[in-house]
């Protein structure tokens, strides 16, 4: 059961697939630019369905299930760790199981604040100041 995490010197950005690539790319980006470490990302492979099957010399397999890595990047002179997690895919189905796990192993390692980036289509004209929505889980989070 996730709990609220008063300490908010560790961050995670959670990505994944949508339009345009746009939230991977940046959590490419910044994996990249911060010059992040992987390390143990929660188990989430058991709560994709097999999709696919490869055949290689005749034989069928089970096709490879989507599978998400953790990157971290510490600060020690500020004693803040940034993690970005970087998902193939969304569970289709048991997406709730898979946000806890997600969020379990976060808390595991003392993150206080979870980030996600998605793309949103807006009737926006190319030429106009890009803009940046957000939503919270709680008023507190909207102050931020």
């Amino acid at each position: 059961m996730v709990q609220k995490y008063t300490d908010t010197r560790s961050r995670l950005v959670a990505v994944w697939p949508g339009m345009g690539q746009v939230a991977l790319t940046a959590g490419y980006y910044l994996m990249s630019k911060l010059h992040m470490h992987e390390e143990e990302a929660p188990a989430t492979g058991d709560l994709f369905d097999v999709d696919h099957v490869d055949i290689k010399d005749g034989l069928a397999r089970a096709g490879r299930r989507p599978v998400s890595r953790l990157f971290v990047m510490r600060d020690r002179s500020k004693q803040i760790d940034t993690r970005v997690l970087i998902g193939e895919a969304q569970p289709t189905m048991r997406n709730l199981d898979y946000c806890r796990r997600v969020l379990d192993r976060a808390q595991s390692l003392g993150v206080g604040q979870v980030y996600t980036f998605a793309a949103m289509a807006t009737d926006t004209n190319p030429r106009d100041p890009a803009r940046v929505f957000g939503a919270a889980s709680d008023r507190e989070g909207l102050v931020e």
